[in-house]
């Protein structure tokens, strides 16, 4: 039936790339942390346990997320991680050189940021048009989500050689969880008669 494939074009088409390009600037902070720690006055060291807390934080993560995927639907789990990785943010914003515990502590709670980039965007895809479009739909939103990814290294260290501080870059990655978490509502919202898949 013709309402349940819905044609990848619209709102539907920008908000999911938009999803993607949102996802994409999350995972690069994973890469940047090292340097976003130096930036705070610590050591090398430090950033380095940092990255790899962060790490093996996405491991524990997408098994949380997958089972909460299962059991509470695609949408309560994306606003429920989306909400951790807000708080991971404010607590980098709250570390500085004396304070490598509040670091850690984002960094273990930013693996969730980490692990919905990976896991949502193609659980959203199968959620808006079905198992049998997935194949032709999600490699465009996995370029969404390349190109992004691509973009924010640079972008992350531009603005930190321009301004010596990654507030300005944290201000950014709020602002690409409010916007997920709202292009995932919407998604899901306009998703409920697409296709018969538990959104809730």
């Amino acid at each position: 039936d013709g309402h349940l494939q819905p044609s990848f074009a619209g709102p539907l088409q920008w908000c999911l790339l938009a999803l993607g390009g949102m996802m994409g600037l999350l995972s690069a902070m994973q890469s940047s942390v090292s340097v976003f720690a130096s930036s705070l006055g610590f050591s090398t060291q430090v950033g380095s346990v940092a990255s790899s807390i962060i790490m093996a934080a996405v491991i524990a993560a997408k098994l949380i997320l997958g089972s909460a995927n299962d059991r509470i639907g695609v949408h309560k789990t994306l606003n429920i991680a989306c909400g951790i990785s807000t708080a991971a943010v404010l607590f980098f914003f709250a570390s500085s050189g004396s304070r490598a515990g509040t670091l850690f502590l984002g960094a273990a709670l930013y693996g969730f940021a980490v692990a919905i980039s990976v896991l949502q965007p193609p659980m959203l895809v199968r959620t808006a048009f079905g198992p049998e479009r997935y194949g032709q739909i999600y490699p465009k939103v996995q370029q969404a989500y390349s190109l992004a990814s691509a973009v924010a290294l640079p972008l992350y260290n531009f603005i930190y050689d321009r301004l010596d501080s990654y507030r300005p870059v944290l201000v950014l990655l709020l602002a690409a969880i409010a916007a997920a978490a709202f292009c995932g509502t919407w998604m899901c919202k306009h998703a409920t008669g697409m296709y018969n898949e538990r959104v809730s």
